[in-house]
């Protein structure tokens, strides 16, 4: 299991914060109802799953929990890691795919020390997979 530092996931919290109290201040005006709605619901899926972010990696599949939801691929599929960093994946049909590892992002506001953490996870994790990082 590969799971981002807590410094992290309470920055991604922030944002689901920051939703929530929109959400609310649009409630109070005399707009749409269900935009604000929609804010509060939205804040609050990214509070509860910014703590839930991570990689986890189970016999033949992997699973890539992010802000909104959560991604379950064969590792058989998985083709590289980009420098975003994101899974690349290949579908059963043939599609070209990438989901992004939102926990692990190296272009955050966050600290370094939390950076070069991410970046080492990224680099275990695909030695887990036994795929390259892309360069880009």
């Amino acid at each position: 299991m590969f799971r981002p530092k807590l410094a992290a996931r309470v920055e991604h919290t922030l944002l689901g914060v920051l939703a929530v109290v929109v959400g609310v201040a649009w409630l109070n005006e005399q707009l749409p109802r269900w935009a604000g709605f929609a804010f509060v619901i939205v804040g609050a899926v990214i509070i509860v799953r910014s703590f839930r972010l991570g990689v986890v990696i189970r016999g033949d599949h992997v699973v890539n929990s992010g802000l909104l939801w959560s991604r379950r691929i064969r590792t058989a599929q998985v083709t590289s890691i980009s420098g975003f960093p994101a899974l690349k994946w290949t579908s059963e049909s043939g599609s070209r795919r990438w989901t992004p590892m939102v926990g692990f992002m190296r272009h955050s506001p966050i600290r370094r020390a939390v950076a070069d953490y991410n970046l080492d996870q990224v680099h275990r994790i695909s030695t887990a997979l036994d795929v390259p990082i892309d360069r880009d």
